[in-house]
């Protein structure tokens, strides 16, 4: 499975272009995207999954279809790192020794958990593109899921009482 996400605005039909709204940027939905691809490909079994480009190709500007769709920028510009880069650091270092055990969202909230000897660890987010978010409880924690995917780490022998949602009739920004 191969997957990527431009960042600068398509020149062709054919695009899969992270288009800014609200207060994200383009860069920062690219790795949120990213990010839900490889859990979604973890929790439903997909052996091998790969994010097309490491970097951008110097025509990126133009708005070629994956053209700008790299973790990094292109030759050109310097090969500077974007934020998907420190992203997917980020989901490398937390899954690092954790195996994917089952997926249990709720309402609202996408929550995948992942475990290791002794801890299970929950990725979340919103899964939506409007700034909502949700409140939420696992265990005995109180979260707030926005579309950034979060994570914690709990003993789930100390620490479990389950998912519950809390009401979110307000939760949406305007």
């Amino acid at each position: 499975s191969e997957f990527g996400y431009d960042t600068q605005p398509p020149s062709t039909v054919l695009s899969q272009y992270a288009k800014p709204y609200g207060i994200h940027t383009s860069e920062e939905l690219q790795g949120q995207w990213i990010l839900r691809t490889y859990l979604y490909a973890l929790s439903s079994g997909v052996d091998k999954s790969f994010m097309f480009n490491l970097c951008d190709e110097n025509s990126a500007t133009q708005g070629y279809c994956f053209g700008s769709s790299g973790l990094l920028t292109s030759e050109s510009t310097g090969y500077k790192k974007k934020q998907s880069w420190k992203d997917v650091d980020w989901l490398v270092r937390e899954l690092n020794g954790w195996t994917f055990k089952k997926d249990v969202s709720i309402d609202g909230v996408k929550v995948f958990e992942f475990r290791n000897k002794i801890w299970v660890k929950y990725f979340y987010w919103s899964p939506t593109s409007n700034d909502s978010f949700c409140e939420f409880k696992i265990g005995k924690k109180t979260l707030i899921a926005t579309e950034k995917i979060q994570s914690i780490q709990l003993n789930r022998a100390l620490d479990w009482t389950g998912i519950k949602p809390i009401n979110n009739d307000n939760n949406e920004k305007n």
